[in-house]
């Protein structure tokens, strides 16, 4: 006997509904875990008591690429670092700047000033962006003289937003 006309138009919604229910199982039980998270692990009894927090004497996690050199005007928030030339070094140009930057794209824009203004700018890109990742760049042209070497992350918000900004002086030999 065949199937009343009835009966067919159920036969597709019965399937994506099965389908549905198939990927739900299949999702559950791959767990709440997002990407590149993790959970503490969990005991079989609940407890009230919160879990301690780390204390000044645990040991980091991960250790910076380069250590960076203090600045002489360092940035507060620590998003922008010179390390090298170390501050008030004399060096020849060209000369090569580095450091480690977090900033908006991954774009850190630098001055060199003299007491008149800027001698020399550009900009130049970190090896990631949203995380602390090493740039480097050089300054190449300029004449012999004590300069300050200022890096910072240009203000997208058109003066509405908060950067990140240090300065160190360095002197340009013949």
């Amino acid at each position: 006997m065949s199937p009343t006309p009835l009966h067919v138009p159920f036969r597709a919604p019965l399937r994506a509904v099965a389908l549905a229910a198939a990927l739900l199982l299949t999702l559950g039980a791959c767990g709440d875990d997002v990407v590149g998270e993790t959970s503490a692990p969990t005991s079989g009894t609940p407890s009230a008591e919160p879990e301690p927090s780390a204390s000044p004497t645990d040991e980091p996690k991960s250790t910076p690429s380069a250590a960076p050199t203090a600045s002489a005007s360092s940035d507060p928030s620590g998003r922008i670092t010179i390390t090298a030339p170390a501050p008030g070094a004399e060096v020849a140009a060209p000369f090569e700047v580095r450091g480690e930057a977090n900033v908006y794209e991954a774009t850190v824009s630098w001055e060199l000033r003299d007491g008149e203004g800027i001698v020399a700018d550009g900009f130049t890109t970190a090896d990631e962006a949203y995380t602390m990742a090493p740039y480097r760049f050089t300054v190449e042209g300029v004449p012999s003289g004590d300069y300050t070497l200022v890096l910072f992350e240009a203000d997208a918000s058109d003066g509405e937003g908060t950067t990140a900004r240090t300065e160190q002086p360095v002197t340009v030999t013949p």
